[in-house]
C-alpha cells in the first residue's frame, strides 16, 4: 500500500527561496559580465559583440521571468540558454573561436569569464534540480530564507568585484589570450624573458632588474635624460615609423629582401636584410636592419616595428638613456640564418649552429604603449598592444 503521506520527487516544480535567489542572481550576475565585456569583444567582431549583447539580454529578461512567473518551460529554456553559453565558452578556450581578428585563436580562462561560467553552471543545476513536494513545501522556513539571502550577497559581491577589477577593463583574461590576440607574443617571450622596461621621452629612463639566466644583456644607464636627448629620441620614432609605413605591406619587405633571422612558424618573428645588416650604417630610420612581424590565425602578417643591429660594440645612443641597446647570450646562431634556437638547457645548440653573444640590438615600435616605443617585447602589455594592433586593423 503506497503512503500517501510520503513526499514526491517533481522536477521542474517551482523553485523555493535559495533555488529563486540562484537563478535570479546567477542569471542577472552573468548578464552583467556579457554587458561588460560587449565594448572590449566589438574591438575585435561585430557579430561577437552583438551575441554577447543577445545573451546578456536573455540572461536578464530570465532573472526577471523568474520572479514573476517561474514555469517549467521558463526553467527549461534558462536551463538550455545558459548551457549553450557555457559551452561556447568551453570551446572558445580548447578550440578558439571562428571569428574576429584573432579568429582561431584559444583564449586564456580569466577571472570574468571563469565568475561568469560558474554562475551559469549555478542556473543550470538550480534550474533542473529536482523539488521534494510535501505537503507543507510552500512554507519558507527561515534557514532557507537566510541562505537565499547570502547567495544573492555573494553573487552581487563577486560580480562587481571582478567587473572592478582593471583586468577585466583591460579584457586582458589572464593578461593574454594563449597564443591569442592579434599580437601575441608568447612564444617569443618564452626564451625572451627580458624584464628592462625602457621608456618613451616623457617616462623614467631606470630600466628595472633583469632576472638572472635570461640571457639578456645591457648597460646600466642612469644618466638624467636631457630635453634635447628627449627630442632626438622623438624624433628617431618618428622617422623610423614613416619608414615602416612602407612595410605594413609584409610582401613589400621579402621583395625588399628582408628574410627570416628568428624561427619561421613562430606567433612572432623577425626579418632580417643581409645587406643592410653587413653595410657601415648604424641607426638610420630610413634603412633599419630588421622588421618584427606578427602572424596572428585569420588575418595577414602585422608590423610591430623594427629592429635596429649594430656589430661594433659602440652603438649610437641619441637619446640617451631612453634609447638603450641590448645583446643575447643565450640564442643559437647559424651561419646565413640568424637565430635558429635557444640554447638547450644543457648548453647546446642544434648541429650547424652556435651560442654566440649576438651584436647589440634596439627596438622602436610602430604602437604607443605605456613601455614606451623602445622597450623590450616581454616588457610591453600584451592587452595594450592588442588593443592598439586592433585599433590600427579596424581603422585601414
Amino acid at each position: 500500500m503506497t503512503d500517501s503521506t510520503a513526499p514526491t520527487i517533481r522536477p521542474w516544480a517551482r523553485p523555493g527561496p535559495l533555488r529563486t535567489a540562484i537563478l535570479v542572481m546567477g542569471s542577472a550576475g552573468a548578464a552583467a559580465i556579457h554587458f561588460a565585456m560587449m565594448p572590449a569583444h566589438a574591438d575585435e567582431s561585430t557579430l561577437l559583440a552583438v551575441a554577447f549583447g543577445f545573451v546578456a539580454w536573455l540572461q536578464a529578461a530570465f532573472a526577471v521571468a523568474v520572479l514573476v512567473r517561474p514555469t517549467r518551460t521558463l526553467l527549461l529554456a534558462g536551463a538550455i540558454l545558459n548551457l549553450a553559453a557555457v559551452g561556447a565558452w568551453a570551446w572558445s578556450r580548447l578550440f578558439g573561436l571562428p571569428f574576429g581578428i584573432g579568429g582561431g585563436e584559444i583564449e586564456a580562462a580569466g577571472a570574468a569569464d571563469v565568475l561568469c561560467a560558474a554562475l551559469e553552471i549555478a542556473v543550470i543545476a538550480s534550474a533542473v534540480w529536482p523539488t521534494r513536494a510535501t505537503a507543507n513545501s510552500q512554507r519558507r522556513s527561515t534557514w532557507a530564507i537566510a541562505a537565499g539571502g547570502l547567495a544573492t550577497v555573494l553573487v552581487v559581491g563577486a560580480t562587481s568585484a571582478v567587473l572592478a577589477a582593471p583586468s577585466t577593463h583591460d579584457h586582458a583574461e589572464g593578461q593574454s589570450h594563449d597564443d591569442a590576440a592579434a599580437v601575441s607574443h608568447a612564444d617569443h617571450v618564452a626564451g625572451h624573458d627580458h624584464a628592462h622596461s625602457a621608456s618613451t621621452a616623457t617616462q623614467s629612463a631606470t630600466p628595472a632588474a633583469v632576472p638572472e639566466g635570461t640571457g639578456h644583456q645591457h648597460a646600466d644607464c642612469t644618466a638624467p635624460v636631457t630635453d634635447a636627448q628627449r627630442a632626438a629620441a622623438d624624433t628617431l620614432v618618428e622617422k623610423t615609423r614613416a619608414t615602416l609605413d612602407r612595410y605594413v605591406d609584409f610582401g613589400t619587405a621579402t621583395a625588399d629582401g628582408f628574410v627570416p633571422i628568428s624561427p619561421p612558424g613562430q606567433v612572432v618573428v623577425h626579418y632580417g636584410r643581409p645587406a643592410a645588416v653587413l653595410d657601415d650604417h648604424v641607426l638610420d630610420p630610413s634603412a633599419p636592419e630588421a622588421l618584427v612581424y606578427a602572424f596572428p590565425k585569420q588575418i595577414g602578417p602585422v608590423l610591430l616595428g623594427a629592429l635596429y643591429l649594430d656589430a661594433d660594440g659602440k652603438p649610437p645612443t641619441p637619446g640617451g638613456c631612453l634609447t638603450r641597446w641590448h645583446d643575447h647570450s643565450n640564442l643559437c646562431l647559424a651561419p646565413g640564418q640568424g637565430m635558429v634556437a635557444f640554447v638547450a638547457s644543457d648548453g647546446s645548440c642544434p648541429p650547424g649552429s652556435a651560442n654566440k653573444r649576438t651584436q647589440a640590438m634596439m627596438h622602436v615600435w610602430r604602437y604607443d604603449t605605456s613601455a614606451g616605443p623602445f622597450a623590450e617585447l616581454s616588457a610591453i602589455d600584451p592587452a595594450e598592444l592588442r588593443a592598439a594592433v586592433v585599433a590600427d586593423l579596424r581603422a585601414r
